[in-house]
């Protein structure tokens, strides 16, 4: 995931600004399982971080996101709580990220992913007015692993490479055409449960959580309001 500043909303006639997935999910560092201060989704877990993704191992991937845990069944499917400002309606909509990641191959310098990562907006009621509607921004990510990040008590640290995927994006161009590729490190914990923990790598702040089967991962961010 990135850190997004957007451009104008063109197409919707008025301008977007954004809180980004870090400060949307900011207060736990990943500096190991158990550790960090208290904050939004990903905070420090008992686990002892020795799921399957130690070392690389796994290969070309058996694991695919089929098998992993259904996060998007849990999101509130509507813009409650972010339809005013200080009581004044403004347009904007509730906010979601959710990724996906499965292995393709064990390269030279380590394991490989491919998958994609979502921006789902439910717009509310002043947005809908402008004629937004509920919609999705689709990146399509590459993967690979690197170097560890801020997180020493992570399995992985992987280097993300995003472009958006114009046939599953149904939001106007504004809101993502300035970072319609992009690129981010994550540091990811998999617990011994199935469950997953995410970081930025650069900074250790919280990401999300999601689920892990083998070395097939997935996440989600806090749900957040946004504004456009």
């Amino acid at each position: 995931m990135r850190l997004f500043v957007f451009a104008a909303l063109v197409t919707a006639g008025c301008s977007a600004s954004f809180n980004d997935k870090n400060n949307a999910t900011n207060g736990t560092t990943g500096d190991g399982p158990g550790s960090g201060n208290s904050g939004n989704s990903g905070n420090g877990s008992s686990g002892d971080g020795d799921g399957s993704g130690d070392g690389g191992s796994g290969g070309a991937g058996s694991d695919t996101v089929d098998d992993l845990e259904d996060l998007k069944s849990d999101i509130d499917a509507s813009a409650t709580g972010c339809q005013d400002i200080d009581g004044v309606s403004h347009p904007g909509a509730a906010s979601y990220f959710y990724g996906e990641l499965e292995p393709t191959e064990l390269g030279e310098d380590g394991q490989r992913w491919q998958g994609t990562e979502e921006w789902i907006l439910y717009s509310n009621d002043a947005w809908q007015d402008t004629g937004v509607a509920d919609c999705i921004v689709t990146w399509s990510i590459q993967a690979e692993e690197v170097a560890s990040g801020a997180c020493g008590g992570c399995d992985y640290s992987i280097a993300v490479d995003a472009t958006v995927d114009l046939a599953r994006t149904s939001c106007p161009n504004g809101l993502w055409e300035t970072d319609a590729n992009y690129s981010v490190a994550y540091d990811i914990r998999l617990e011994s449960d199935g469950t997953s923990t995410w970081f930025f790598g650069a900074s250790g702040n919280s990401m999300g959580t999601g689920s892990h089967e083998g070395l097939a991962m997935n996440y989600l961010t806090t749900r957040t309001c946004v504004w456009f």
